[in-house]
């Protein structure tokens, strides 16, 4: 049977909408991301490698690194400022903020649902849609509606949207986790900065005592004429210089306990009551001969540089897709009347049904601009991983470096106080016997005084390179979060610090 006239027609309006489809999809493909790639590549630990960095084997540091240094009270500052310190309260709401912004952006990949209402008092047009008596008078025109919308996200955009901040948010976990490392590190140093200036000061006090006896024996010599009296001159004025010194380190000593209490988040006389360190010898702090390169690629700084970039890359991915035409579901039901009256009543009903197609054309250049702008984005934080990344081999490298020569060094200088305090020993017993002068024991004990504050120095030092390293190589981070690799997506617990 051949088709009639009204068929066809109602065939050729169904089509139609088709035949004008083919042309805007031609032109949308006019829209292309040609000659846009990323430049940069990234770098990987075993690539920036040195040689004595290279032997495997070792294991990352454990949790709670500090605890080797066997001072309890340490132990309580550092859980005080762990809990208390500003700077990583910070760092924690930036997670919180990056987690919302993880459910703000998975919003957009789920239906949404909302109601809308209109009453409105309103003068019909007499030329318009409404003949008299409707047109010409006021009336109430009444409408609502439920709306539901759903983005199918052909092309992933919203997907890689997803994708994106939850890689941002994995990036403010490991900043949280840098500052809390870091943090760490500031109170052990701070601590141990306050051990030795403590040491010092008693040491400082120890010497002035050895002033003051050798003044007193020059006094002595001086009124019985056996030398002149500059020689006690000279040592009032040393005396009055260690003096100083002595008041200089006893005020080191009460900084350092400000510091502390400002580093667990406290007022400065919070660090009042704090007792004098009790540290272990800085001999327990022992190391593997070798450490490997790639240990530092589980520093909470690289880590975060690298979920920087794997969201950089989905960015990319993003704005490429809003090169291709996207489709929106929507739907609507609900009432629309003149007036109350019959507002409610079935025959008022309304509802609605169809996609919402959006096709990019010519845009002057947005969306390549967009993709330019996402594609250096890319570029930078890459270029920012690999800045890390050398930054990280150089501290570990720096602090090896450090604490293998402060190894040698405390073995000189031990073997110096070993030796002054022989002399010592000898020189009082000759001083003793009658053979030697009390002046040569007191050159004796300065000697010995001096060696002793060399071996503390050396010792300070080794554990402000001990924490250093700590902090280079990621410290307690490795057993504690999550790597780039084996990451599960959006609905994982990001882990707090």
């Amino acid at each position: 049977m051949a088709p009639t006239s009204s068929s066809l027609r109602q065939s050729l309006s169904r089509c139609l909408p088709f035949f004008f489809l083919l042309p805007l999809l031609w032109l949308a493909a006019c829209a292309d991301m040609s000659g846009i790639q990323p430049k940069a590549e990234l770098q990987t630990p075993a690539s920036l490698d040195q040689a004595r960095l290279s032997a495997s084997g070792a294991e990352a540091a454990e949790e709670d690194w500090w605890r080797s240094w066997n001072d309890p009270q340490l132990n309580r500052l550092m859980s005080q400022a762990l809990a208390g310190n500003p700077s990583l309260k910070v760092a924690r709401a930036r997670i919180d903020h990056a987690r919302a912004t993880v459910g703000l952006a998975e919003s957009q990949t789920r239906p949404g649902l909302s109601a809308n209402g209109s009453f409105i008092r309103e003068r019909f047009s007499m030329n318009q849609f409404f003949p008299p008596p409707i047109g010409g008078n006021v009336y109430w025109n009444n409408e609502a509606t439920l709306n539901l919308s759903y983005d199918l996200d052909l092309w992933g955009q919203q997907e890689s949207i997803v994708a994106a901040v939850v890689d941002e948010a994995k990036a403010a976990v490991a900043d949280a986790w840098q500052v809390r490392l870091a943090l760490a590190t500031a109170v052990a140093q701070a601590y141990a900065q306050w051990a030795i200036q403590g040491e010092l000061a008693d040491l400082a006090r120890e010497e002035k005592a050895r002033l003051e006896r050798a003044l007193n024996l020059a006094r002595r010599r001086e009124k019985a004429g056996l030398e002149a009296g500059k020689d006690a001159d000279n040592i009032a004025i040393a005396l009055a210089r260690q003096q100083a010194q002595v008041e200089a380190l006893d005020t080191t000593v009460i900084l350092a306990r400000h510091q502390l209490a400002a580093l667990a988040g406290l007022g400065p006389q919070a660090g009042d009551g704090l007792l004098r360190p009790a540290l272990a010898s800085a001999d327990v702090l022992t190391l593997p001969a070798h450490l490997p390169a790639a240990l530092v690629g589980r520093r909470p700084d690289v880590i975060a540089q690298r979920w920087r970039v794997e969201a950089a890359g989905q960015r990319i991915d993003a704005a490429k897709a809003a090169f291709y035409p996207n489709i929106d579901l929507m739907a609507f039901v609900g009432f629309q009347a003149l007036g109350f009256t019959d507002f409610l009543d079935g025959s008022s009903g309304i509802h609605g049904f169809g996609p919402a197609l959006s096709l990019p054309i010519f845009d002057g250049g947005r969306r390549r601009s967009r993709l330019g702008q996402e594609t250096a984005a890319y570029d930078g934080a890459v270029e920012a991983y690999n800045g890390t990344l050398i930054r990280a081999l150089q501290s570990v490298a720096d602090r090896i470096a450090e604490l293998e020569s402060n190894r040698k060094e405390s073995v000189a200088a031990r073997q110096a106080l070993t030796a002054a305090q022989r002399r010592l020993k000898a020189t009082e017993q000759g001083w003793k016997a009658g053979v030697s002068t009390y002046q040569g024991v007191l050159d004796a004990q300065a000697t010995v005084l001096a060696s002793r504050e060399m071996v503390a120095r050396l010792e300070a030092a080794r554990r402000q390179a001990y924490a250093g390293l700590m902090l280079a190589i990621g410290g307690q981070w490795s057993s504690a979060a999550p790597l780039v690799d084996g990451e599960a997506g959006a609905n994982e617990a990001l882990p707090q610090p």
